[in-house]
C-alpha cells in the first residue's frame, strides 16, 4: 500500500497550534538567510573572486544555502516530533520517477506562460547561447535550483502542509501553506499584487500535486523546473532576483508589467495567472481535492 504524507504525519507529535507552527517555520527561514547572509558577507570581504551580491555564484550560494533550513528542520521532525524524515514526504518508492516527472511537469507548466507571454507581443527571444561553458553554467545552476526547490517544498508542502492538516481540513491546510508560500516573497524586488497572487496559485498548485500523489518528491521537480528554466534556460528574472548572465538563452519582456511580469519576472504576469488557474482547476478535478 502506498504511503501518504498525511497519514506518516498524524503519526507523530506535532504542534496542533498552527500560529506556532508557522512562526516556527518563519524562524528557520529568518535563521536560515541571516546564516546565508553571513556566509556571503565573509566570502565577499576576502575580495578573492571580486564578488559581487548580484553576481552569479552569489546567486547559486543562496540557492544552495537554502538547504540550511531544511537541515533544521530534519533535526525538529526527528528529535521533536519523534517521527522518520521521510514521514516528509520523502518516501523512497518511486522517488526519482516522480521528481523526473516535476521537471516535465513544471518545464511544460512555465513553458506554456512564456509562449503565450512571447505571442502576445510582450516578450522576445534576443539571444540564443549554447556554448560549453553556458551548458557547464546550466548544469551547475539546474543542481542549486533544485536544492532550493526541495528546500521550499519540504518546509511549506512536506511540513506546514501535512502538519495543518493535523488540526484543521484539508481546504484550510491547503490555504495556510498556498498562502505561506505566496507571502514569503512579499519582500522581493519588485513585489505587486499580481505576483503574490501567482505565487499563491503556484502554491495551491503544488499543494494540490501533494494530495494527488501522497508525496512531495513530484512538487521538488516541478519546483525546481519552473525557477530553472525561468532563470537558467530563458535568463528571465526569478520573483524578482537579478537575471543571470549565463543563461542559455535570453528573452527580453516589455511592455505593460500587468501583462509582461516587469522586473519581477513572467511570474508577475496576469497571463501566468491564467495558466494557473487553469492547471489547478485541471489539477483540483483529477486529485478529488475533498471539502471535508
Amino acid at each position: 500500500m502506498r504511503k501518504s504524507i498525511f497519514e506518516e504525519t498524524a503519526k507523530g507529535k506535532v504542534s496542533r497550534h498552527i500560529l506556532l507552527t508557522i512562526l516556527l517555520a518563519l524562524i528557520l527561514l529568518f535563521t536560515a538567510d541571516f546564516l546565508t547572509y553571513i556566509i556571503i558577507e565573509l566570502i565577499i570581504s576576502l575580495d578573492f573572486w571580486k564578488l559581487e551580491w548580484d553576481s552569479d555564484i552569489v546567486q547559486l550560494i543562496i540557492l544552495l544555502a537554502t538547504s540550511i533550513s531544511t537541515v533544521m528542520l530534519f533535526m525538529w521532525v526527528k528529535f521533536k516530533e519523534k517521527r522518520p524524515i521521510s514521514s516528509l514526504g520523502l518516501f523512497k518508492e518511486g522517488a526519482l520517477t516522480e521528481l523526473s516527472r516535476g521537471w516535465l511537469v513544471g518545464s511544460v507548466l512555465f513553458g506554456a506562460c512564456l509562449i503565450l507571454t512571447i505571442i502576445s507581443g510582450s516578450g522576445v527571444i534576443e539571444t540564443v547561447r549554447f556554448t560549453a561553458d553556458k551548458l557547464i553554467w546550466f548544469l551547475i545552476f539546474a543542481v542549486g535550483w533544485q536544492v532550493q526547490g526541495v528546500s521550499v517544498e519540504i518546509l511549506c508542502r512536506g511540513w506546514l502542509l501535512p502538519v495543518s492538516a493535523t488540526k484543521y481540513s484539508k481546504i484550510v491546510s491547503v490555504s495556510i501553506s498556498s498562502i505561506f508560500f505566496g507571502l514569503l516573497h512579499s519582500a522581493n524586488n519588485h513585489v505587486s499584487f499580481i505576483s503574490i497572487f501567482n505565487l499563491c496559485l503556484f502554491g495551491l498548485f503544488l499543494s494540490l500535486y501533494v494530495i494527488l500523489k501522497g508525496n512531495i518528491w513530484g512538487t521538488c521537480g516541478i519546483h525546481g523546473a519552473w525557477n530553472c528554466v525561468q532563470g537558467s534556460v530563458f535568463g528571465i528574472e526569478v520573483s524578482g532576483e537579478p537575471m543571470l548572465s549565463n543563461s542559455l538563452v535570453h528573452v527580453k519582456t516589455y511592455g505593460a508589467d500587468w501583462i509582461s511580469g516587469g522586473k519581477f519576472g513572467v511570474e508577475g504576469s496576469m497571463i501566468t495567472s491564467i495558466v494557473l488557474i487553469v492547471a489547478c482547476y485541471w489539477l483540483y478535478q483529477k486529485s478529488n481535492f475533498p471539502y471535508d
